[in-house]
């Protein structure tokens, strides 16, 4: 009989081995990666280019172009197309980053044939009807306008238009102004000079992967020689500040310190991630101890590492707290910043810690779609899955020794910017 009273013992793997994205180029000029992985027979298809909010002026015409892709085409509606996706039982999504964006297919592997032709139809003959447009402006204003009212949207939109400027690629935030500007005309033409003919690539993920990638031999994969070439991201220029801002009839103030740090290419990010888990990266963090546990000040605080480019990141706290324990609760995010800068972490804590990261690790690893998602951040980055074996590694051999000189060097508290938003 099992003796349930004692756990089991808690062990790490010595290597983590995992299904890896093998490379393509198709005799069409395409280049496909693929993973083979999974046990149902279900198959993610993500088109990507190289393009996003960085090659608009108004930063929303990206997002929505690729929103609208499926939203009509010259021999089907709206409704149509939703309704074949919808017999199917599968979904698309589109996503649009500063220089990564496109458009996503989940379906049924024995599908794949029909659902394809259908998306190749959506990218190659859109026409973004103005009702579809229309509705979908609406909507989306709407939904910033509630979004506005919240006092942790407000801090984290803010903090980053006051950390890189509100105009800039990274400091923009989406306005109601600008979704409201948006017409048709600006749609297309980025649509005809980033998406139409410009090049992308293709990752197949999940069960049955050469069903889809015999599709991807057959298409009719043209690059114009007239395509616009994606806008290099500038060197950006930040600042650090100190600010409240005020929200009539806020409950509760949105707290967010933090700065821009170094990019995942640096030979620091895996120790700095580490040091970020202990701060306030899980759940038993320094942070979640003191001010949620001990003090009572929230449900929930939480610090993180955001990349941005291969060379830049941006590391933050973020919480939401009583407005008349604002300033308490900032004071005691600094003591505890300063005390990781200053007295090594206990052996125990460390290990709690190093466990948790590979457990953590682990699950990111598991399925095809998490697998999707581990290459597709490698690719925006620049990085070879080197990058996780060097990961795995730097976790099992850090020490507390290590860590603290980590913590003084990207964590002084005097380096970093503080915004409240909320009431006295």
């Amino acid at each position: 009989m099992i003796n349930r009273k004692t756990p089991p013992p808690i062990t790490v793997p010595d290597k983590i081995s995992f299904d890896r994205a093998e490379k393509q180029l198709l005799e069409n000029g395409l280049e496909l990666f693929s993973i083979e992985a999974g046990l149902h027979d279900v198959l993610g298809i993500d088109f990507i280019w190289k393009t996003g909010t960085v090659d608009c002026t108004n930063q929303m015409v990206a997002k929505t172009a690729f929103k609208m892709l499926t939203e009509g085409t010259s021999t089907k509606k709206s409704s149509e197309i939703s309704s074949i996706f919808d017999f199917y039982g599968a979904y698309t999504q589109s996503f649009s980053g500063t220089n990564f964006s496109g458009i996503s297919l989940y379906c049924l592997s024995k599908y794949v044939s029909e659902l394809l032709s259908l998306v190749f139809e959506c990218i190659q003959q859109p026409i973004f009807p103005e009702k579809e447009l229309s509705t979908y402006i609406q909507n989306k204003v709407q939904k910033i306008r509630l979004e506005e009212e919240k006092v942790g949207y407000l801090t984290r939109k803010h903090f980053y238009a006051k950390t890189y400027g509100e105009n800039s690629v990274f400091g923009y935030t989406q306005k109601t102004e600008d979704v409201k500007s948006i017409t048709t005309s600006e749609v297309k033409a980025f649509y005809e000079d980033h998406i139409k003919s410009s090049p992308f690539f293709v990752l197949v993920t999940g069960k049955d992967t050469k069903l889809a990638i015999d599709l991807f031999k057959k298409y009719d994969y043209k690059v114009s020689e007239n395509h616009k070439e994606t806008t290099e991201i500038a060197t950006t220029n930040s600042s650090i500040f100190t600010e409240f801002m005020d929200k009539k009839g806020a409950i509760q103030n949105g707290i967010r310190l933090g700065k821009p740090t170094v990019g995942a290419k640096h030979p620091d990010y895996h120790l700095l991630t580490i040091a970020n888990t202990v701060l306030g990266g899980y759940f038993g963090s320094r942070l979640m101890a003191n001010i949620r546990e001990d003090k009572g000040y929230t449900y929930g605080i939480f610090s993180t590492i955001r990349p941005l480019t291969p060379h830049e990141s941006i590391w933050f706290i973020g919480t939401e707290v009583g407005s008349d324990v604002s300033d308490a609760a900032v004071a005691e995010i600094k003591k505890e910043i300063k005390i990781l800068s200053e007295e090594p972490v206990s052996l125990e804590e460390l290990t709690l810690v190093k466990n948790y990261l590979i457990g953590s690790f682990l699950s990111k690893v598991d399925g095809a779609f998490a697998l999707a998602d581990r290459f597709k951040e490698l690719h925006h980055l620049e990085l070879e899955y080197s990058f996780y074996d060097d990961y795995i590694e730097t976790i099992k051999a850090v020490t507390p020794e290590i860590l603290t000189p980590i913590f003084a060097k990207y964590f002084n508290v005097d380096s970093f910017s503080t915004l409240v938003v909320g009431s006295k």
